[in-house]
């Protein structure tokens, strides 16, 4: 019989529409068998979910997040439960991990309801800005562009610290973002002063083609010191794709049109409610009234929904 990894990486690749690079990038370098919960019978895997950890910054603080993907079951075995049963194993594992908050992307939308169900709520949105050639290039060169490696990290890691409620990389997360985005046929470009200091980094791939080649090149995130460096990356994103336009999935801000990604659930709102307090000293919600509400209110309110002010970014999805 085949090992529970083979398993778990056969019902994948059955089950979700991703790449043969993408599955190997996962199995091969993501993949850890403490993180893999499942559901057997006499040694056949039924059911399986990946319970990835990372970090958050929440108001300054950071805090433990299970990132949950992979979520899936054989269709012969579906419609029995299975699921539920798993998912309250890894509430059980994540409680017994200190896991703050957990965070997934539905697979569908049918499944937004879902997870509604299980106490998780629409936390994680972006914002969409589309930049014309036409309109905007070329820019004043102010600084080299080239392709970035793992050098970079330090200037990424320090754009995600910035984000009041955004999940955070690790360097070697890092790296297989890099990967991930080569494989999709992408780049990440750096942009650097002469004495190598960054000043830019924007993580570029082809959104549409057309007969003609690609129309545009979506940023998947975007992190620039300036308006000049700004100009010049978007320039050099559309120019190494031959793009007509690019289009910046960014953070939300206020007034913008928001769309949503992902969900998530506080596990520990002992953890959250105090640092929550403090970031919002002005807010009348007392601490005894978050924890009298739902699972799904209280994520909602100790995540700023309503501002949608969490984010999160190249998650592999």
């Amino acid at each position: 019989m085949p090992t529970r990894k083979e398993q778990i990486k056969a019902l994948w690749k059955a089950v979700f529409d991703d790449s043969d690079d993408f599955i190997s990038l996962f199995f091969d370098h993501i993949y850890r068998e403490e993180n893999a919960l499942t559901i057997e019978k006499d040694g056949e895997v039924l059911s399986a979910l990946q319970l990835l950890p990372y970090t958050m910054n929440y108001w300054g603080q950071e805090v433990p997040v299970a990132y949950i993907c992979g979520v899936c079951t054989k269709p012969a075995e579906r419609r029995k439960g299975l699921m539920p049963r798993l998912m309250d194993t890894a509430f059980s594992e994540m409680r017994r991990r200190g896991v703050a908050v957990s965070a997934l992307i539905p697979a569908e939308n049918w499944l937004f309801a879902y997870y509604r169900k299980m106490g998780y709520t629409e936390a994680f949105h972006y914002a969409l800005t589309v930049y014309s050639r036409d309109e905007y290039f070329p820019p004043k060169p102010v600084c080299e562009i080239r392709e970035a490696d793992a050098s970079a990290y330090a200037y990424f890691s320090g754009g995600l610290a910035r984000r009041p409620l955004g999940l955070l990389h690790s360097e070697e997360d890092f790296r297989h973002i890099l990967t991930d985005l080569k494989q999709e046929g992408g780049q990440c470009l750096l942009a650097s002063r002469a004495d190598g200091q960054a000043r830019g980094l924007a993580f570029a791939r082809p959104l549409e083609q057309g007969a003609a080649g690609v129309n545009a090149v979506q940023l998947m995130d975007f992190f620039y010191e300036d308006e000049a460096v700004k100009r010049q990356l978007l320039y050099a994103a559309a120019q190494r794709f031959g793009a007509g336009k690019v289009v910046y999935r960014r953070p939300c801000t206020p007034g913008c049109m928001a769309y949503t990604y992902g969900m998530a659930r506080v596990m520990d709102a002992e953890r959250l409610i105090p640092l929550w307090k403090a970031a919002h000293p002005d807010d009348p919600m007392k601490e005894d009234e978050l924890r009298q509400m739902s699972p799904a209110q209280r994520s909602a309110r100790l995540l700023d929904c309503d501002e949608h002010a969490a984010y999160m970014s190249l998650m592999l999805d």
